[in-house]
């Protein structure tokens, strides 16, 4: 094995600490492999590969599918950030090649609070994309998911200097530059230091597996390695708690434009506005669907400046549009995340049950002509209490590691014509709180029984469960840490 095998485990370690990310542990709470996080995503292949670079491979590791879970290529962007930041490098924009490089070069953009650009092939000359510009002696970093030969990356480095700009570090999450199969040499994924040209160095990222091929034998093995520490971003850990009219929007989570406005892409833009430009990616603590409601969401994000208590949301609420509210708002420890901090979340659901109801009413609450026995409703209600698996109620496609859920809170009570429900959980599955009302709404009609629902519910048949309610009628009431 290569001398710089050893020199590289003995510089970063092979463990990951408590501190490591909640969903990069398992349910026993230990760190898992990070061959275990490519496999589960479905990232990693045996067989033979010809990679764009020419060269053979036994293996192949699919980064952009790895990439695509939100959470990891967040906190892998965060990791290559703080660790550039601790080499002493601070960008003033982040440049990485289409197409694999744009996730990853953006997440590394928000880890520093500085813009992301891209560069693209147009015929066999790499430029940058239409549009985007670099001011003269700007300090670059340049960020890729894969090197393997570096061909890429001298051409991007040849477009930010052919216009001005500075580079100033190379970073990528598979670096396969230090040898390579065809000389039987080790391939490092992960934090190197090695040389691209003579003025060039690749510096540090976070941990990945080693990869050994005995190419004569074509023998292929993988030594495992772990994720490092995630450590701190810059800037200040934020949270603010939001209150919106769902109506009008998308859902929270940010989507194309021409999908409709987005919670999260207002919130950003309202931050970006009070940020003298620099963009920030909030996290949210659900994502709520299309015209859900919130009276306590949560976000987090890291903000140029440390904030007072109420502070933010005052400034936020100056330039955020009319139906979302910033409720309040404080600094929070460096590892507060909004979504993997939070213990429980409380959701209610508002149905009018009447013949005819309230126009004002139709965008705020559900609505049902049908007489309801609310005593049955208070069996179906008293159903979901407890750890119980909800894969009945989970919509179509939702694609999660367990549809197991402990349920603290199920109860009904009566606003003269109007039905409350509250429902408290560690966790809901998508669309789960609208299925559990439309359970009430059958069971308490009369079109199926309680037995019914508990046989649906205990076989996990999706197809067994009835239609769920409307979103109207759902609010995100609060969430608790």
């Amino acid at each position: 094995m290569d001398s710089g095998a050893a020199r590289h485990r003995a510089e970063h370690g092979t463990s990951v600490s408590d501190s490591a990310a909640p969903h990069l542990k398992d349910d026993n709470g230990r760190v898992r492999d990070i061959l275990d996080i490519f496999k589960r995503q479905g990232a990693l292949l045996d067989g033979h590969f010809l990679l764009s670079s020419g060269l053979h491979s036994a293996q192949y590791l699919q980064c952009a599918r790895v990439l695509m879970d939100t959470s990891i290529a967040s906190d892998l962007g965060a990791q290559l950030a703080a660790r550039l930041t601790a080499a002493g490098v601070k960008p003033d924009v982040v440049v990485a090649p289409a197409m694999g490089g744009i996730v990853v070069g953006h997440e590394v953009a928000r880890g520093f609070g500085c813009r992301s650009i891209f560069t693209e092939r147009e015929g066999t000359s790499m430029t940058l994309r239409r549009g985007f510009t670099l001011e003269k002696d700007e300090a670059v970093v340049i960020v890729e998911d894969v090197v393997t030969t570096g061909k890429s990356t001298r051409e991007v480095i040849a477009v930010v200097e052919a216009v001005g700009g500075r580079v100033i570090g190379i970073a990528s999450v598979v670096d396969r530059v230090r040898g390579g199969p065809q000389r039987g040499e080790e391939w490092f994924l992960g934090p190197l230091r090695k040389p691209l040209e003579d003025r060039r160095r690749f510096l540090e990222c976070g941990s990945l597996p080693s990869v050994r091929r005995g190419f004569g034998s074509r023998e292929a093995r993988i030594t495992p390695r772990r994720l490092s520490d995630v450590e701190d971003r810059p800037g200040h850990n934020q949270r603010v708690t939001l209150s919106y009219d769902g109506y009008g929007f998308a859902g929270f989570q940010a989507q194309a434009k021409d999908k409709g406005r987005t919670i999260q892409q207002d919130v950003e833009a309202a931050i970006q506005r009070i940020q003298d430009g620099v963009f920030v990616r909030v996290e949210g603590s659900g994502r709520t669907d299309q015209g859900v409601h919130a009276l306590g969401q949560v976000i987090s994000f890291r903000a140029q400046r440390k904030w007072p208590e109420n502070e933010l949301a005052r400034a936020l609420n100056s330039t955020l549009p009319r139906d979302i509210r910033a409720m309040g708002s404080s600094p929070v420890p460096g590892d507060f995340h909004a979504r993997r901090s939070a213990i429980s979340k409380h959701y209610r659901y508002l149905l009018d049950v009447c013949d005819t109801q309230h126009a004002v009413r139709r965008r705020y609450a559900g609505h049902t002509g049908f007489r309801l026995d609310h005593g049955v409703i208070d069996q179906v209600a008293a159903l979901f209490l407890g750890q119980k698996d909800f894969a009945s109620l989970r919509n179509t496609g939702t694609d999660v590691t367990t549809t197991v859920r402990q349920v603290t809170r199920s109860e009904v009570h009566w606003d003269d014509s109007t039905m409350v429900f509250d429902v408290e959980a560690d966790g809901f599955l998508r669309r789960m709180v609208r299925a559990m009302v439309g359970g009430l709404i059958s069971a308490g009609r009369g079109a199926s029984t309680v037995a019914e629902l508990v046989q649906a519910l205990e076989r996990g048949d999706r197809s067994q469960w009835p239609a769920p309610a409307g979103p109207e009628g759902l609010y995100l009431v609060s969430v608790r840490y």
